[in-house]
């Protein structure tokens, strides 16, 4: 009998410390998971080495946005104060805005990367009411230039291969002719990025067409006219 309330007293014992331990723990800050729905609440702190975590990586639009949301939340939660909310997005969008310009500047010089993604970010940035206006100028002029790029080291490009890949009877003088003029006279803005290596091989393509132009006049007697 004796052992039996022993080891009642054990029982109802060890059931309050622990039920003391959850309420000592959630006051300290532990239980606070369960409240945020964020996983964790980000001290200032913890915030700021993330921030200069997402400085080292590459220009992800993704991590942006959970970056800038996990800041948002530390200040709804009240970790952080609205000031430093303000100062922690600035940094944020400074360094976010630097990594996609080097983004895009690569693929001007390059045509590494991908043009789509990349255009559509500079797209909603130029539409930001939040941007300053000297931003959006900034980012549409960034834009132009790799609208232009694509459209003479992709498209253009394409178009080359399509021509000299298609039957001799499908030949047309005029095609061929407006091509040529196309390589040969890229606009100022796309000189400027002349050591793309895709532009080289735009312009090496004029010795292709014409080699394509005599084979199709050594093959066909007559050639339709278009």
């Amino acid at each position: 009998m004796k052992t039996d309330i022993k080891q009642l007293i054990w029982i109802l014992s060890t059931g309050i410390g622990i039920i003391i331990s959850m309420l000592v723990f959630e006051n300290m800050g532990i239980g606070s998971i369960a409240n945020s729905g964020q996983g964790t609440v980000n001290s200032f702190r913890e915030l700021q080495d993330e921030i200069e975590n997402f400085h080292k990586s590459s220009w992800n639009p993704s991590a942006y946005s959970t970056l800038s949301a996990k800041i948002h939340t530390a200040k709804e939660n009240g970790t952080i104060s609205t000031d430093k909310e303000e100062n922690l997005q600035k940094l944020v969008d400074i360094y976010y805005f630097d990594m996609l310009q080097k983004t895009a500047e690569r693929y001007l010089f390059s045509s590494n990367g991908d043009y789509t993604k990349i255009a559509q970010t500079l797209n909603q940035l130029i539409a930001s009411s939040s941007l300053s206006s000297e931003d959006r100028v900034r980012f549409g002029a960034l834009k132009s230039k790799m609208d232009n790029v694509y459209a003479y080291t992709e498209v253009l490009q394409n178009k080359i291969s399509q021509f000299l890949n298609q039957d001799y009877n499908s030949f047309c003088e005029s095609t061929f002719l407006e091509l040529i003029h196309q390589i040969e006279n890229p606009s100022a803005i796309i000189l400027q990025y002349s050591n793309n290596p895709k532009f080289q091989s735009v312009q090496n393509s004029v010795s292709l067409l014409n080699e394509y132009q005599g084979r199709v006049y050594a093959n066909l007697a007559f050639v339709e006219p278009c």
